[in-house]
């Protein structure tokens, strides 16, 4: 139980950090994230004490990250990277994706003399197209 708290901690200050970064303000992060300022400037100080370091730096009257903070905002925006292209990957790209799943003998004959005209007409549209040596199971 205490093991899924600490995890449960972390993503909640990973969360509420990459918002700080993004917005390099808290009243913005606490505005995106639908909390208020106090909460962040909370949640931040309770994740720097659970990771034993501190992530941001008080500079004038705003904010900026140390250099643990850049280390660890890079790294994030990386592994966030990851996470949206996967799923995207299993929603299937979002609402300008179109999927298609095509015997390999219909595909590369009648389909793709068409294509081009789709494009043209479509082109916010990213095509998926994916050949299949048998008849696809379509749902």
């Amino acid at each position: 139980m205490a093991r899924e708290k600490k995890e449960t901690a972390v993503l909640r200050g990973l969360q509420y950090f990459e918002a700080v970064n993004r917005h390099a303000s808290l009243k913005l992060a606490a505005q995106d994230l639908g909390v208020t300022e106090s909460a962040v400037s909370h949640q931040m100080r309770r994740f720097s004490a659970l990771i034993g370091r501190q992530l941001l730096a008080k500079s004038g009257r705003g904010i900026v990250l140390t250099a643990t903070g850049q280390e660890l905002a890079a790294k994030l925006s990386v592994a966030f990277a990851g996470v949206e292209s996967l799923v995207k990957e299993l929603v299937g790209g979002g609402p300008d994706t179109l999927q298609l799943a095509v015997c390999s003998s219909f595909g590369p004959g009648w389909l793709i003399e068409r294509l081009e005209d789709f494009y043209d007409a479509h082109p916010e549209i990213d095509l998926q197209l994916k050949l299949h040596a048998q008849d696809p199971l379509i749902s």
